[in-house]
């Protein structure tokens, strides 16, 4: 499965080095307002999955490999992008952290590979949190950059940049868990409602899960 996978990001990559996010086909079917494809979607989207694939492919693959080669192609600019930012997406963000996850086993390869040290990358997303995330605990019901959407356990080192702020996190999800141990989903699909019913009750299964793993990680489980 994971050659197939590899496989498939070899010959799916796209120009510049970045895998679409969204396709035109996408118009055709019932999905949220920001996953319509325009002909300058990916201007939005930028390194939004691409960055996080790259890391995948460039994990899975032997090292100097074609398959390799392209997942250092796309790093090499996701991080061009990365530290020539001021202010970046919430998902973003999200996938450039997925990545240097993936990237701790290869720090050295990384640094000769990208002309950055995975520390550069983690100061400068330090910054783009900072700027991206909800400090106030009374705005986190809407659509928002929760601390604990950056941050999976507490080996994080996002955990010291974001103090109490993470603890008030896990009582926040406390707080909102409704009696079948779910949360809301806090967005919608204002064209298409009947196919939303169905899919917010899926998104509520990966909150569910995702919620759970964060209060296995810091031990409220």
């Amino acid at each position: 499965m994971v050659r197939r996978l590899v496989d498939y990001l070899s010959g799916s990559q796209g120009p510049h080095g970045i895998w679409p996010s969204v396709l035109p086909e996408n118009n055709e079917h019932p999905h949220a307002p920001w996953w319509t494809w325009t002909e300058d979607a990916q201007q939005v989207w930028m390194f939004n999955p691409s960055v996080e694939l790259a890391g995948y492919l460039v994990y899975w693959s032997e090292a100097d490999s074609s398959a390799a080669r392209l997942g250092w192609e796309t790093l090499n600019l996701a991080v061009s992008r990365l530290l020539s930012c001021t202010a970046m997406d919430m998902h973003e963000i999200h996938n450039y952290l997925m990545t240097t996850k993936l990237m701790e086993s290869r720090a050295a390869e990384f640094a000769s590979n990208t002309g950055h040290s995975l520390e550069d990358v983690k100061r400068k997303l330090t910054e783009l949190v900072l700027t991206a995330v909800e400090k106030d605990p009374t705005k986190w019901g809407g659509y928002t950059a929760l601390p604990l959407y950056f941050i999976n356990g507490p080996e994080s080192y996002l955990c010291t940049v974001l103090g109490d702020l993470v603890e008030e996190n896990l009582k926040y999800f406390v707080a909102t868990v409704d009696a079948d141990g779910l949360w809301s989903v806090t967005w919608g699909w204002d064209s298409h409602p009947a196919e939303f019913a169905i899919a917010s009750r899926h998104w509520q299964g990966f909150i569910a899960l995702e919620r759970y793993q964060i209060f296995k990680a810091f031990g409220w489980l």
